[in-house]
């Protein structure tokens, strides 16, 4: 990413961190990193193509710092404890209504984004056809499932603890009424010499 185009996002986050995405203007932003604003329009059309820049790059940062060989639920706690961290951010993004479906469209966007990213690492590059709609079909979950608990968060003024609520909803869909693994054989634990 250009240096320039770096700076206009980092101004635009250190923003969001005083006041309300409605209050900030294409001047504020020139101002803060101190470009003009012609600088900013070459880089951005507008400020929601702003915040979907602002946003992926700040996913891009989590998932590079944070992915590789972690279990779904150390992602998810990863990302919790980066929505908690940014909670004045992400709610200054999400508070003004005027502007609240260019937010929700951002944070499908970014889960998306997220949930691809880490689901294709277990995705052979041979994969099937069959493999590949599944892949899409999880995706797709997951996406609509943790957008659902962001943007419930978000309507709850950020009152609850994310990575806990994230937790709760992970564990009750990887275990069955019994507390057993889903996906786990029943008789996996038990010694092969003894009866059923």
């Amino acid at each position: 990413m250009k240096r320039t185009k770096k700076a206009i996002i980092s101004a635009f986050m250190q923003l969001l961190k005083e006041k309300s995405y409605n209050k900030i203007t294409v001047q504020n932003i020139a101002e803060r990193c101190q470009i003009n604003r012609n600088t900013f329009y070459y880089h951005f059309a507008d400020i929601p193509q702003l915040v979907e820049a602002a946003l992926d790059s700040w996913i891009d940062e989590i998932l590079q710092n944070y992915g590789g060989d972690k279990t779904p639920l150390e992602c998810l706690r990863v990302a919790a404890g980066e929505c908690m961290n940014h909670r004045t951010e992400l709610s200054h993004l999400y508070r003004p209504t005027s502007h609240r479906d260019v937010f929700i469209k951002c944070v499908k966007q970014v889960v998306y984004h997220a949930v691809d990213t880490y689901m294709s690492l277990s995705l052979p590059e041979d994969a099937t056809d069959e493999e590949k709609q599944v892949h899409g079909a999880r995706v797709w979950f997951y996406q609509c499932l943790f957008s659902g608990v962001l943007l419930d968060w978000f309507d709850a003024d950020l009152s609850y603890d994310l990575s806990e609520r994230l937790e709760l909803v992970y564990g009750s869909l990887m275990t069955d009424d019994e507390g057993d693994t889903i996906g786990k054989n029943k008789n996996e634990d038990k010694d092969p010499g003894s009866e059923s």
